[in-house]
Formats: structure tokens, sequence, C-alpha cells
């Protein structure tokens, strides 16, 4: 039963009879009442076929860092002539508009509570940085596919990061000792090669090359710099402010860190 007042075949994918009918545009519907004219050639027989729509897809963040996970959920989702029985979800990598099996991320096969999938943090990660288009092709019970939905999402790099800068003391005195320790180093998608400290004498928050005081490679006991009183000496008096900054193995860097530290006669 697929509607109408009898009963009739529905047509199967591949069947010879799919839009290999003729019309002189008289007949509008097939023997259930259902439309004709939504393709430019109609079916033969009593059954016009209707492809599933996948709707509008939408995605839980139009930017995500590699490594994060993805919310995609398909609205709209209708079939005419029987009910949905998926919607599977794909990362079109290679750019064509075409759901390649190659790029299926998974499935949903129980509409109660909508259609979605959850990419997974292992598959994000695969990712190149960019902008990546998603899409989604609802399946019918009879197997007919729906043209793909799409949407966009930006993949960006995932960088460094640092949760504060610490100086041990708050005050010193020219010549006195002075170590900057850099804690919370995190890693984003590569390796910490070095954490690079620096003194910002134009207080513009911005790790300028020419301020740079020193680097620490070596992450055992933590990214420290001590500075000697010689370092200090030349110090200027007053409020001093201190960054760092973390870099991976690509030198991607993290926004800087500081510290204030006071410097009196």
């Amino acid at each position: 039963d697929y509607g109408g007042p009898t009963q009739t075949h529905a047509l199967q994918p591949g069947s010879p009879a799919l839009d290999a009918g003729y019309t002189d545009g008289s007949v509008t519907t097939d023997q259930r009442g259902y439309d004709r004219t939504d393709d430019a050639t109609p079916d033969i027989g009593a059954f016009e076929q209707h492809s599933p729509v996948a709707g509008t897809l939408g995605a839980g963040a139009s930017a995500i860092y590699r490594g994060d996970t993805l919310e995609l959920t398909v609205t709209g989702v209708t079939d005419g002539d029987d009910n949905a029985a998926s919607v599977a979800f794909y990362a079109d990598t290679d750019s064509d508009g075409i759901a390649d099996p190659g790029e299926l991320l998974g499935a949903d096969s129980d509409g109660s509570d909508g259609w979605s999938l959850t990419v997974s943090d292992s598959q994000t990660g695969a990712f190149d940085v960019g902008s990546l288009d998603f899409l989604a092709v609802a399946t019918d019970d009879l197997g007919f596919t729906s043209d793909p939905a799409s949407t966009t999402v930006e993949i960006e790099y995932k960088a460094p990061t640092i949760g504060g800068l610490d100086a041990d003391v708050s005050t010193i005195h020219r010549g006195d000792a002075l170590t900057l320790t850099a804690t919370g180093v995190t890693a984003g998608d590569n390796a910490i090669a070095q954490v690079a400290f620096y003194l910002d004498a134009d207080g513009d928050g911005i790790a300028d090359a020419g301020e740079l005081l020193g680097t620490d490679t070596d992450s055992a006991g933590g990214y420290t710099l001590a500075l000697s009183g010689i370092d200090t000496g030349s110090l200027p008096i007053g409020s001093n402010s201190f960054l760092a900054v973390a870099i991976d193995s690509l030198d991607v860097q993290s926004d800087p860190a500081s510290a204030a530290v006071t410097v009196a006669y």
C-alpha cells in the first residue's frame, strides 16, 4: 500500500520504467493521485516514483578546531512515496559536491528524534585546515536517495596555549635575580617546541622580536627563564610587563601570557 484508493507496485531503483514514459501533459497524476509533473519525463505504469528530499543541513558551529567534535543535523527530510529510512553524512573532502563512499562519516537510521550525527574528534582531527563542505543524503525504504544537502564549516588549526605566566617575586631591585615560569602550557595540533619569554618594553602586549629575553626548549621542570642580576640591572624603574609565548613544531604560536613585576631602586 503506497497510498491512493488501490494497491500499487512500487518501482525499484534501476527499474527500466523510471523516467521512460511519455505524456502530452494531459495526465498529471499516477493511479494513486500522486503528481507526475515534478519530472520532465514521467515513469511508466501506475506508480510515479518520488525521491526523498534531504531538506536543510546545519552544523553546530560555523568553525571548529581539528580534534573538536561537530554536530550535524538535517531538518525537513521528506519522502513522497515512503518513509525515509536513513540519512548518511559525508565530508566532501574532494569538493565535488558528490557523496562519495570514501567520504562517509556515519549515518542515522532513527529519525524519531531528528536526523543527526556527531562527528568524532578523531574524524575532525584528520581534516585539512580550511573550508570544508559536509553533505547529507536521505535514503527511503525503497532504496532511492535524495540530492545532497550541504553546509560549510571552517576547520581551523589548533594553536598551543599558555594558562599563565608567574614571576617568583612581584618586586625586585635592579641587579636582583628573577625567574619567570610559564604555566598551563598545552599543545595544540603539534608538540610544543619551545616557550619564548619577552620584556614588553613598549607596553603593547605583543611579543616583538626585539623584546626577546630568551627561550626554554625543555619542558622538564616546567618552562622557565632565569634572569640574572646583569639582566635585571638594565630594566626600567617601575612596573614592567613580561610575556611568554608557546611555539609548536610548525612555529605556530600561542597568545601571550603576561606577568607584571615592579623594579625598584
